[in-house]
């Protein structure tokens, strides 16, 4: 017994030093930068969040409509994380608006239709507050922003009801829209 597993031992030995001479050879040193060829080291390739659709083919194929929870902004954000959204649309319980939280940076930020930060109560350190009211506008203007701004979603007031709606691109690269039930 002891003399097979010495005899495995020198001969694995052998195949991993034949393999280590030749690793660069079989494997190759640096990928290739020529189209189709990856690699593991290769860097990432540039991906969009959606498909890049021309803007003036997109339209509104998804529209979402839910009673918005009367919540705290750190509950707000606690659901968008248990939901994995981006985003999450809510209305404030402090000040009754309509308002969304998203991740910005390495925290998290609130925006509302008409900003009253003084009135929010003590926040988490994570989530600072955009002092910056909602901009009052019609569906096709708050697509014409969302392109503009080249951003994943935009937080606006509509101005046929005079609640906070959310546009977003989808992965298809058409829009959906988020609004309150009651809108």
């Amino acid at each position: 017994m002891n003399q097979a597993i010495v005899l495995m031992h020198d001969r694995l030995r052998v195949r991993l030093e034949h393999a280590a001479r030749n690793w660069e050879a079989i494997r190759g040193r640096e990928p290739a930068a020529v189209p189709h060829e990856w690699r593991h080291q290769s860097p990432h390739a540039h991906q969009p969040p959606y498909f890049p659709r021309p803007p003036e083919v997109r339209t509104v194929i998804r529209h979402k409509s839910y009673a918005l929870r009367r919540q705290t902004p750190q509950d707000a954000v606690a659901d968008m994380e248990l939901l994995d959204y981006d985003f999450h649309l809510f209305t404030e319980q402090e000040t009754g608006q309509d308002s969304v939280v998203y991740r910005s940076g390495t925290g998290y930020r609130l925006a509302q239709i008409d900003p009253k930060p003084r009135r929010l109560g003590p926040l988490d350190a994570s989530i600072t507050v955009s002092e910056l009211p909602a901009p009052m506008l019609t569906l096709n203007q708050a697509a014409a922003h969302l392109e503009a701004l080249s951003r994943s979603f935009l937080f606006f007031v509509d101005e046929a009801t005079g609640r906070g709606t959310l546009i977003y691109h989808r992965y298809d690269g058409h829009y959906g829209l988020i609004t309150p039930a009651d809108a």
